[in-house]
């Protein structure tokens, strides 16, 4: 399932873990790519001073 990167991860991984405990299907995450640094990250990797 390819999940546009504006849905909130919390609200896909309840829905996933709901579903999985009623026995409705099962699933493994395979690639969570949206997910940018947090923006002091990305500062440090900048100015690593």
């Amino acid at each position: 399932m390819d999940v546009p990167p504006d849905v909130p991860y919390e609200a896909i991984k309840a829905f996933l873990e709901q579903g999985e405990r009623a026995g409705q299907f099962e699933y493994q995450e395979a690639c969570l790519g949206f997910i940018e640094p947090k923006r002091e990250d990305e500062e440090s990797r900048r100015d690593p001073s």
